[in-house]
């Protein structure tokens, strides 16, 4: 039986990174490999070293490294896939051929702020003998030194989440016209540019109502969010969750018409969008963005894709998505990106390199 090592920032499914992770593990365990699991908290397996994030600092991070160079010489896998890019530094710890995965902003050296730790994801990238990105969107951060190791397999879904227990949600539950935003409340998530869009649709459709459902995290944002809210006299039509669990997630999701993201491009970006592809499995279909990596996560089939994030533009999008003109199909586009058929991709690499 052929062996591999996972390595993830975590393997839980209440994070984004944690879900592909788990997700990768879980397929290549069905496809006959087996799986150890390392992660930078208590979600790996057993007698695996922990692998420290970035936020730890550099002390814990070189502690970690010896004790992981010891580990994984030991083992027999063919393998190493280092599934986040934090964790990339492991690369230039290991003899072991190894794959890595990257998501969005983490994809530039620049994104891993001190010197020590910009020299040491930089030694990854030169020892992972392919780097695969989720979107050619994302591909495009890569340093060109890096451009030839590059290849693009996005992010898959396991189509059975809608079948998952689920939370029922009674806010607002009688609205024809739920919307719905996934992700924590970020710039980058385009919170504000959703907000103020909804308010330009509530004009024509009072019943409307958003629940932005994510981490909130206190700050000069989150205070711009909840003034904007207050502001345009929105404060009993729009929802700020905060953190949820899995049943509540998937309870939201089963609650909304429509699910909207919309990715703001500056310092940090959106690499793909798994969200849009969770709303679909739920039959809803969902909005986003031109000129970002939800061109790549949305089809003609599944969603809209506004101009902008103008106010004007993004009422327009929520129009399309709720005029009942568009027959959705999110079958083929989900069957496309299913897990089984993304780590065939995925497989195909580790064939070629262990």
């Amino acid at each position: 039986m052929r062996e591999i090592i996972f390595v993830s920032e975590t393997f839980s499914l209440e994070s984004g990174w944690g879900t592909v992770a788990a997700s990768l593990a879980s397929e290549a365990a069905r496809a006959g490999w087996k799986v150890i699991k390392v992660a930078a908290d208590s979600s790996g397996d057993q007698n695996t070293p922990q692998v420290y994030r970035l936020s730890d600092g550099l002390w814990k991070r070189m502690v970690a490294a010896r004790k992981w160079k010891q580990w994984v010489k030991k083992q027999p896998a063919e393998i190493v896939h280092i599934v986040t890019e934090p964790q990339f530094w492991l690369a230039a710890w290991t003899d072991k051929p190894c794959v890595g995965t990257i998501h969005g902003t983490y994809a530039a050296t620049k994104a891993h702020g001190p010197f020590w730790a910009r020299y040491q994801f930089s030694r990854g990238m030169d020892r992972l003998r392919k780097i695969i990105a989720v979107s050619k969107f994302t591909g495009q951060v890569v340093e060109s030194k890096w451009k030839g190791k590059l290849e693009i397999i996005p992010n898959g879904l396991d189509q059975a989440i809608a079948n998952e227990p689920r939370q029922e949600i009674d806010w607002q539950k009688e609205s024809k016209h739920k919307i719905l935003q996934v992700g924590s409340i970020k710039r980058r998530k385009g919170c504000l540019e959703l907000i103020k869009g909804f308010a330009e649709y509530v004009k024509d459709e009072p019943d409307a109502v958003l629940a932005l459902v994510g981490q909130i995290q206190e700050g000069a944002y989150l205070d711009e969010v909840k003034n904007t809210i207050k502001s345009l006299g929105l404060d009993n039509k729009v929802k700020l969750t905060g953190l949820v669990d899995r049943q509540e997630l998937l309870g939201w999701y089963n609650w909304c018409d429509v699910m909207a993201l919309l990715p703001v491009n500056y310092a940090s970006f959106e690499g793909f969008g798994l969200v849009y592809l969770e709303a679909n499995a739920f039959g809803k279909p969902v909005l986003g963005v031109k000129n970002t990596a939800a061109e790549e996560a949305i089809s003609s089939q599944t969603g809209f894709l506004a101009t902008s994030t103008n106010p004007q533009d993004v009422s327009v999008g929520l129009k399309s998505l709720f005029s009942g003109n568009q027959s959705w199909n999110f079958g083929p586009w989900l069957l496309e990106h299913s897990w089984e058929n993304i780590f065939k991709q995925y497989q195909e690499v580790y064939l070629k390199y262990s």
